[in-house]
Formats: structure tokens, C-alpha cells, sequence
């Protein structure tokens, strides 16, 4: 993904450091919860963004001025989106993977992972898989990657934790752990 940015400027490593702390967190989700694939979450974790790094290549200026009003994702964001460019990272996101190819898995995630209604999706492992992604893209923010927002999540309300019956005790033990393995390797996993 580094290697998408026209240019490599400050935005561009937040961009790629939330993108691999979401991946590294779905994939470490998905091996203790021991559901879904670990490395087909750690790919859905990495490409859930892919539309923000499009956006961010085809008008810098706008697409930063956008995220500093709006630094956490979500669906204020997805409508600021809509009404800037005519379309949200989400469903850029899904256009772009599927044109490359990739499972339909990986681009539903994409689309999907903001959504509040995540039982709606129809693939039971494309269900599974985009809640894992929900819950692993709080991770960046919690761990003040991108954003000023640090603890003021609440995992235990986000869809993907409801849709995987994970309490916030278990969802704090997760991050915890996630948290602490990060930090020791944090050098190795963002270079």
C-alpha cells in the first residue's frame, strides 16, 4: 500500500499505519476468536481503506482538508464523503478491489465495514469476516494512531462485536493483548 501514495508525506503514513494496525488487528481477532480465516483478515483489514488512499491520490488537498474536520471514521465521515466526491471510501473501496480481482469477500468488508446492520449480509464468512473488521478498525484510534480520540471508543457498542456476542470485558481483555503485543513490535510493524 505504501507503495499507491503519488507522494509519501505525513497523511500518507497515517494512512498506511492505520491500515496495518487494522490488519494486524483482524488478523489477531480472528486467531482468538478462532473465526474466519486469520490472513484473509488481515488482507480485508489491510484494503478496508482503500478508497481513502484513492480519494487521498486524486485530490489531496480536498480529501485532507476532509479528514481533519472529520479524523475519525464513520458515518458522518461516509456522508462527507458522499456529498465532497459523489461517493464514500466504502463503496470506492469495494469498486477498486473488485476491479483488481479480489474476493468478493474482501470487497463486501470493504463496503461494509462501517455499517451498523451487519446481519444483513448474506455470506455468513463475509458476515464474520467484516465484523472482525469493524471491531479491529477502532483499534488505530485507540492506540491514537490516527485521531485525537484514544479510549473514547466504546467496542462493546460497535455492530461487529454485537453480531460476535462479545462483551466489553472480553472485548478490553482483546485489545489489552493486541495492545501490549503491538507496542513491543510497533517499529517492526509500521517501517
Amino acid at each position: 500500500l505504501r507503495g499507491m501514495h503519488g507522494k509519501f508525506g505525513d497523511m500518507e503514513q497515517k494512512l498506511w499505519e492505520d491500515s496495518m494496525t487494522c490488519a494486524l488487528g483482524a488478523r489477531f481477532l480472528a486467531r482468538s476468536l478462532r473465526t474466519g480465516d486469520p490472513e484473509e483478515a488481515f488482507i480485508a483489514g489491510l484494503f478496508r481503506h482503500i478508497g481513502r488512499t484513492v480519494f487521498n491520490n486524486q485530490d489531496p488537498e480536498a480529501y485532507q482538508q476532509l479528514i481533519k474536520q472529520h479524523q475519525r471514521c464513520g458515518v458522518e465521515m461516509l456522508a462527507k464523503e458522499t456529498a465532497n466526491f459523489e461517493i464514500n471510501h466504502a463503496e470506492l473501496g469495494a469498486a477498486v478491489l473488485h476491479h483488481w480481482q479480489l474476493s468478493d469477500t474482501i470487497a463486501t468488508v470493504a463496503l461494509h465495514h462501517h455499517a451498523e446492520a451487519l446481519e444483513t449480509i448474506e455470506d455468513a464468512d463475509a458476515r464474520t469476516l467484516t465484523a472482525i473488521v469493524n471491531i479491529a478498525s477502532e483499534f488505530p484510534v485507540m492506540l491514537g494512531i490516527f485521531g485525537p480520540f484514544g479510549g473514547d471508543v466504546e467496542l462493546a457498542d460497535l455492530p461487529g462485536a454485537k453480531l460476535l456476542g462479545l462483551d466489553a470485558e472480553r472485548l478490553e481483555e482483546l485489545f489489552e493483548d493486541f495492545s501490549e503485543v503491538f507496542e513491543e513490535n510497533r517499529d517492526d510493524f509500521l517501517s
